[in-house]
């Protein structure tokens, strides 16, 4: 197993919304953002809850069948985290794209994202969320993906080099619960490769965490010399 390659995370950039995070892990780079609770389209009401609406734009033209499909894995994945319930007969909206698009060869008409890029994806909507503080959460959910690399895992593999994805809800001390999962692998090999997916997840929150604490710091200095 390898590390996972540089971190980095910008929170705030985006303006006319509630949240935004711009999260990268090496050179796959994953902008989300957050608005809500608004009020909610007609026939989108949900008595008791908040109707959460995700949507995946490509860097180019209109979102194809691949975007809409991770727009509902990335929805079911981050579900589990939010207490909708807190804000019912309303409407919260996470926007994603993916900066970084795919080098593979493509059939389709528009660059495929990677398992990397999901990974960044549902990592930048959890920082994204928590940027907006408008939403109630019970946990956060981080990602990784996973490949193999000299018949050994990586936590940092290169789109030929993938085999896998995984993201885990974590709360508070809680060891985090698998939400979702791709895997094209060997069965036999499913425990060991969630595990090691479990510590690069692991790795995510404690840098989101620290880039929060960071930045709740110096908001407080800032305070401090007004």
């Amino acid at each position: 197993m390898t590390d996972l390659p540089p971190l980095k995370l910008d929170l705030g950039e985006l303006s006319r919304v509630d949240g935004s995070a711009r999260f990268a892990s090496g050179s796959v780079i994953a902008l989300a953002s957050v608005t809500g609770p608004i009020d909610v389209r007609s026939g989108w009401e949900k008595p008791e809850e908040a109707f959460l609406e995700v949507n995946v734009r490509p860097l180019e033209g209109v979102p194809g069948t691949q975007a809409k499909s991770i727009a509902q894995t990335l929805k079911s994945a981050l579900t589990p985290s939010l207490l909708l319930g807190r804000a019912p007969r309303t409407l919260i909206q996470l926007t994603l794209q993916a900066l970084s698009p795919s080098s593979l060869p493509s059939n389709f008409a528009q660059p495929q994202i990677s398992l990397c890029g999901k990974a960044a994806m549902m990592n930048a909507a959890t920082a994204a969320f928590l940027d907006a503080g408008s939403v109630s959460m019970r946990g956060i959910v981080c990602a990784c993906a996973v490949g193999t690399r000299n018949g050994g895992l990586v936590l940092d593999p290169t789109e030929k080099e993938e085999t896998g994805a995984f993201g885990f809800l974590f709360r508070g001390t809680v060891s985090g619960e698998l939400v979702w999962a791709e895997w094209e692998g060997e069965e036999g090999d499913w425990e060991k490769v969630a595990r090691e997916a479990r510590t690069g997840a692991e790795i995510v929150r404690d840098f989101i965490r620290a880039q929060f604490e960071r930045a709740a710091g110096l908001a407080q200095e800032d305070e401090v010399m007004i």
